[in-house]
């Protein structure tokens, strides 16, 4: 019968089970820092190191386009590794979780960011021709065309 008192919780960091997860974790976390320095900039934010396992290392990616262009850096990226302490990688695996492009929702990163459009003003001569129009229109349109050429005298 199993026993349901509570724990201390030095037997459960004590856990080798636990253990072996926190390292492989750590591992993990260090392996997507050398990742994230060997990508080209804009990548590093879409990619990140999803396992290490028998010589093969599994990265994650928000979509296809960034799978694409991880594969173009496919051999950088072995070789980077290869320096930084996995002698033995023989095997780099791409596999696309879009998970990681919801985190992007709402923001957009500085790479993709446009420039705010210049204010268009209208001129004199366009708010005169606007009125013209207007004394000829429905009154509804009428009412719109007059709205408009109003903006050219605010200024």
């Amino acid at each position: 019968m199993r026993d349901h008192r509570p724990q201390p919780a030095n037997d459960f960091f004590n856990n080798t089970r636990f253990k072996d997860l926190q390292e492989k974790a750590i591992i993990l976390s260090k392996l997507s820092h050398v990742l994230k320095d060997s990508l080209p900039k804009g990548c590093e934010d879409h990619c990140r190191v999803a396992n290490y396992r028998q010589g093969s290392l599994v990265i994650e990616v928000s979509s296809s386009v960034w799978a694409t262009r991880i594969n173009y850096e496919r051999l950088t990226i072995l070789s980077t590794f290869r320096k930084h302490g996995l002698p033995g990688l023989s095997n780099l695996e791409v596999k696309i979780n879009p998970d990681l492009a919801r985190s992007f929702v709402g923001e957009k990163p500085e790479v993709y960011k446009t420039e705010t459009q210049a204010k268009r003003e209208l001129s004199k001569a366009a708010a005169s021709a606007l009125e013209m129009v207007a004394e000829t229109a429905s009154p509804k349109l009428k009412k719109r065309l007059e709205s408009l050429a109003a903006l050219a005298n605010k200024k």
